[in-house]
């Protein structure tokens, strides 16, 4: 396909942590952080992509997200999310299992893009994705503000994701039920008079809410906040207008998920349309590079980022696949590796 003539020149990844290997493991938490066990690197993207994107996508997408994939874990790998693991097996992380048998596209995917990573400034980032972005891109300073990544920083509009189910979509609630639903902000048992957005960001997504109650005011909540607190399915995105009528409130909105990084519906569109994966990669995560098999990997310290939004790294697989299957790992003890 002579796509590594596209390559950009490989850069060396700064620290003295080793070289990577597609025998290199990474310690995989169970949803319930109960059982955790180690898996090639290679052999668990296999288990990720089965899970995060449809197998009959095109390949170029596919991809794309076993690059993205591999350089979040790998940089996880580097900044553990505690001393007895490296990354966990839900959205908070990447969805990973071994029970839904990976396509053969995605089997080719992980194989013709193994060891390849993204980096900036010669270091791994966090490479976040999503479902949809709805047509336009957040930067990571509005969801996760310690992360410094200039490549998830960046605000852009996408025209490539408009075939996403949830590229536009409403969801209707009675006020009494979302007073119920926000209590902790605004008290038990209390009434809701009023709500409007408040603030935005510069990608349009709300920033602030103002919720008017009966007995105790305003209240100000955090688009952030008020997404979780009504569900990430129910709210697909803080990309949203609202219209406050007198027993509900009726939400309109764009996309699925926090919209940092690689919009997975993106990303689809751009192979649809004949792009490569390293086009979509350098249109998702601006000024970056690829870098091959056998560069230094960074070395492990205590250095963390901010617990995510759950459900947001990535989102959910796209409507168009079945929900996925909680990873079936019950019988395993720590440090066992994944059976055959």
């Amino acid at each position: 396909m002579g796509k590594w003539l596209l390559l950009l020149p490989l850069l060396l990844v700064t620290a003295c942590g080793g070289t990577f290997s597609p025998t290199l493991r990474v310690a995989v938490a169970s949803q319930k952080k109960l059982q955790v066990k180690e898996v090639p690197i290679e052999k668990y993207l296999l288990g990720v992509l089965a899970h995060e994107v449809p197998g009959n996508w095109p390949l170029e997408a596919l991809e794309a997200q076993a690059i993205a994939s591999r350089t979040y874990a790998l940089y996880r790998k580097a900044h553990p999310r505690s001393k007895a693991y490296d990354i966990e097996a839900t959205v908070s992380d990447q969805v990973y299992g071994h029970k839904n048998k990976p396509s053969r596209s995605i089997q080719q995917a992980v194989s013709e893009t193994s060891g390849v990573v993204l980096t900036e400034h010669h270091e791994l980032f966090p490479t976040f994705f999503h479902s949809c972005c709805g047509g336009q891109s957040e930067s990571s300073d509005n969801v996760w503000p310690a992360v410094s990544a200039d490549a998830v920083q960046q605000l852009h509009a996408d025209p490539y994701c408009e075939a996403c189910p949830r590229y536009q979509w409403e969801y209707r609630i009675e006020k009494s039920k979302l007073a119920e639903l926000l209590s902790n902000w605004i008290g038990p048992s209390e009434v809701i008079e009023h709500i409007k957005i408040d603030r935005r960001y510069p990608s349009a997504r709300v920033s602030e809410l103002v919720v008017q109650t009966k007995h105790h005011g305003k209240k100000i909540i955090t688009g952030n906040a008020f997404r979780k607190a009504l569900g990430y399915t129910q709210l697909p995105s803080t990309f949203f207008d609202l219209s406050d009528l007198p027993d509900e409130v009726v939400f309109t909105g764009h996309g699925f998920g926090h919209g940092v990084g690689l919009c997975q519906w993106g990303a689809k569109g751009m192979a649809d349309e004949g792009k490569t994966y390293q086009e979509i990669l350098q249109f998702y995560y601006p000024g970056s590079h690829l870098v091959t098999n056998g560069a230094a990997l960074p070395e492990t310290d205590s250095e963390t980022i901010p617990e995510p939004i759950p459900e947001t790294i990535p989102e959910t697989m796209p409507e168009t696949r079945p929900e996925s299957k909680p990873m079936d790992i019950d019988s395993l003890k720590p440090g066992t590796t994944d059976p055959e």
